[in-house]
């Protein structure tokens, strides 16, 4: 299993203008059309984590490949806006991780299309399991008793959002592996 994304957010205690924070900010790109989307999405490299304003003062850092990159964005963001505003101005801006993605892989390198998906969902079972393959080809797995919801594809790739916890995720990814696997022993 790796972490294939982490999204991290909070609130910097004020309003913003956020007009002024897009000609403001020093960032390699920035993105403020009201008319389209009420905030505004700054990126300090082209490619990295999107952060995005709210004029109430929230914020999302989103796009980050690892943790270490997403609390590298925040600490960025903090010196920046430290830089931009005015002394006066009561600056302590919360930050949380809320969101992070993990992919893996069912079985030892077994062919695609080997996991046979309704299988799957019969010994899960239907009513926390979603699969219509018409519109989406995977199934929705969200297991009543751990966290998250689950991805399962025929290839044998999983993949998990929903929990913000590493070790809690790493523990409820290998549940779900098993039950895959005891599944599958049953319904080959």
């Amino acid at each position: 299993m790796r972490l294939v994304s982490a999204v991290g957010g909070g609130t910097l205690g004020f309003q913003l203008d956020l007009d002024s924070l897009a000609s403001d900010l020093d960032v390699a790109s920035t993105k403020y059309d009201p008319t389209k989307h009420n905030g505004l999405i700054a990126r300090f490299h082209e490619d990295g984590p999107a952060i995005i304003f709210y004029r109430s003062g929230a914020y999302s850092i989103s796009g980050a490949d690892s943790l270490d990159e997403l609390e590298y964005t925040f600490d960025k963001l903090n010196k920046t806006l430290h830089e931009l505003l005015d002394s006066s101005v009561d600056y302590n801006p919360t930050f949380e991780v809320r969101n992070i993605v993990y992919s893996g892989k069912y079985g030892n390198g077994k062919s695609p299309g080997s996991i046979d998906l309704k299988a799957v969902c019969m010994g899960l079972g239907f009513d926390v399991t979603e699969y219509e393959p018409e519109q989406f080809p995977g199934v929705f797995y969200r297991p009543d008793d751990l966290p998250g919801i689950y991805l399962i594809f025929s290839t044998g790739s999983v993949m998990l959002t929903g929990v913000a916890d590493t070790s809690i995720a790493v523990e409820a990814f290998e549940e779900v592996i098993r039950r895959i696997g005891d599944v599958l022993e049953i319904n080959p």
